[in-house]
């Protein structure tokens, strides 16, 4: 969800056939009976374009910001995931809480021979917004680095789903419309090669994002926060009888203390197309019992395997066949 002040407010809705689609509501009309939530097709030009590699996705920039607090487009931008560097992030954003990280965040300027020239007033690190940012205009005084943190991941990975699951279909479709035309027996598996490769390609990149493989590792020195969002994010989804969560935060070499996204319990991942969570889940129990056969994710030491496991078994989720 997303507002602006005096603006429209902007809604992404994570179907799990389609991925994300696009809403907007005005909180300033008039409504007679009901606040009217419309399907908005223009949100696609960003976030179904280039940034995203043609899918439907949720995702995040940095950009470089003048005095004024318009962003400066000539000077480019970079979509933002869990993988990016530090040194690149949050141009353009207000970001408080941030301890010894150092980032684009909080920062204006203006453009001089194709670069940002800085203005520094608000450095890096801020407990609260800044009377400039009009901040009795939102529901708390902050922008949540820990928030930010756990949102890139969010948009990682759930695009790393949406493209893994429309691939998939896309040459399901094909192979199906092939074997009709060939009179052969239509499948619901992949069986062609062609189709196979995609499938595990597909699963492939859905295991990386999962497992936190390309994660930038956090700067030297904790992440500080004085806001709710890390109590209340640790504190929802589902846990084990003795209180564990893959929602547990980790904030001094990573994100969150065991790399094994919780968006493998979301309602999306579980109902990828059949033969994509196959692969994967045979994949990633491999992985977490067996890890000689997966070197490919050999920094996963043999105790948070474990513990990513007993999460797993003891909360219901991700291992489970379809």
């Amino acid at each position: 969800m997303g507002w602006v002040p005096g603006g429209l407010m902007e809604i992404a809705s994570i179907d799990p056939q389609l991925g994300p689609v696009f809403y907007h509501f005005d909180p300033h009309a008039q409504e007679t009976v009901k606040p009217r939530f419309t399907r908005e097709q223009d949100c696609l030009r960003c976030h179904g374009g280039a940034f995203v590699r043609d899918i439907p996705a949720v995702f995040s920039r940095s950009i470089g910001t003048a005095r004024s607090g318009q962003p400066i487009y000539s000077l480019g931008s970079t979509v933002v995931d869990d993988a990016t560097p530090f040194a690149e992030r949050w141009g353009g954003w207000f970001v408080t809480g941030t301890g010894p990280v150092k980032h684009r965040g909080n920062v204006l300027g203006l453009e001089q021979d194709g670069r940002l020239v800085t203005d520094l007033d608000f450095g890096n690190s801020l407990a609260d917004l800044p009377a400039s940012a009009g901040p009795q205009r939102f529901p708390l005084p902050t922008s949540d680095v820990v928030a930010l943190l756990v949102f890139e991941h969010q948009c990682a990975m759930q695009n790393a789903l949406t493209r893994a699951a429309l691939q998939c279909r896309r040459i399901l479709q094909y192979q199906q419309n092939l074997q009709h035309d060939l009179k052969e027996t239509i499948t619901d598996v992949p069986t062609y090669d062609s189709a196979q490769r995609v499938f595990d390609a597909a699963a492939q990149d859905v295991m990386d994002h999962l497992l936190f493989m390309e994660e930038a590792p956090l700067p030297p020195g904790a992440i500080t926060t004085r806001g709710a969002f890390a109590r209340q994010y640790e504190a929802s989804g589902p846990r084990t009888k003795d209180g564990h969560s893959l929602r547990e935060l980790d904030l001094k070499q990573r994100v969150f203390r065991l790399r094994c996204s919780p968006l493998i319990g979301s309602d999306y991942f579980q109902k990828l197309p059949v033969p994509l969570k196959q692969r994967v889940t045979t994949r990633l129990r491999r992985v977490l019992e067996a890890p000689d056969s997966e070197p490919r994710y050999a920094y996963l030491g043999a105790d948070e395997r474990a513990q990513i496991r007993d999460i797993l078994a003891g909360t219901g989720i991700g291992l489970s066949q379809p």
